[in-house]
């Protein structure tokens, strides 16, 4: 994958993570969340709502149910 290829993926899966986030953790707020040279990252204030390792798995999944649903729009 070319570079500028790489680094849209990655700023794609950051707004990817947030959708997710916010979904899942009503009162979440996203903060800023940049691709960088090894990935990418994303901050929140997560107000009340604590995240930790295990949620890592439902994250995931919904991230995974959010992109099936934008496949469906986009073809």
């Amino acid at each position: 994958m070319q570079q500028d290829q790489l680094q849209n993926t990655r700023h794609s899966c950051a707004h990817l993570l947030a959708a997710a986030v916010l979904e899942l953790y009503p009162g979440s707020h996203n903060a800023i969340g940049p691709a960088i040279e090894n990935g990418f990252y994303q901050d929140f204030d997560l107000g009340d709502n604590k995240i930790s390792e295990e949620d890592f798995p439902k994250i995931e999944a919904k991230m995974r149910e959010i992109l099936k649903q934008m496949e469906y729009i986009w073809s």
